[in-house]
């Protein structure tokens, strides 16, 4: 369920360092400091330097990539259920504008996720009493506030329409 063809680099995006070690943390700081090197204080090449070959990627659950939404959609709807964690690689739904090498509109349903998702967060009681709340949403800076009042205990589908089995 990897990407083939991958460079042997890592997304720091999502990183967990089990055993951290002052040798590391010593070669990373070099790594960074040292400007004629050409890493322009990159901290995602610098960590792929110093960790090179000693990383192992988590599990799609635990770091599945918006992308896989727009670009694999067979994949993204066979993952839904298990997903713990989406990670918002490129433009983030929190940018005004959001920046990335695509168009963000393909990301809308995401992105309209990550603010409701916000919205209970940040104006309502905690978790466990979510069952008889109704948030008061915080819409995207774009959008109608009434595109996100997603009541608790409503389904809120991101299967992908593409799905062909």
């Amino acid at each position: 369920m990897y990407c083939s063809g991958n460079s042997g680099n890592f997304n720091a995006g999502l990183m967990v360092v089990v055993k951290p070690l002052e040798e590391d943390y010593r070669r990373l700081c070099d790594t960074v400091g040292d400007v004629r090197s050409g890493w322009e204080t990159n901290e995602e090449k610098a960590l792929n330097e110093v960790f090179r070959d000693r990383w192992t990627p988590l599990p799609p659950s635990l770091n599945s990539s918006k992308r896989c939404f727009r670009h694999a959609p067979e994949l993204w709807n066979s993952m839904l259920d298990s997903m713990e964690v989406l990670h918002f690689v490129g433009g983030k739904p929190w940018q005004a504008n959001p920046r990335d090498w695509e168009e963000s509109a393909h990301y809308a349903p995401l992105f309209d996720l990550w603010w409701a998702v916000r919205a209970r967060r940040i104006s309502g009681p905690p978790p466990i009493k979510l069952t008889a709340w109704v948030p008061a949403a915080t819409p995207r800076p774009s959008q109608p506030e009434a595109k996100f009042d997603v009541p608790v205990g409503s389904s809120y589908s991101l299967k992908h329409p593409k799905q062909t089995y």
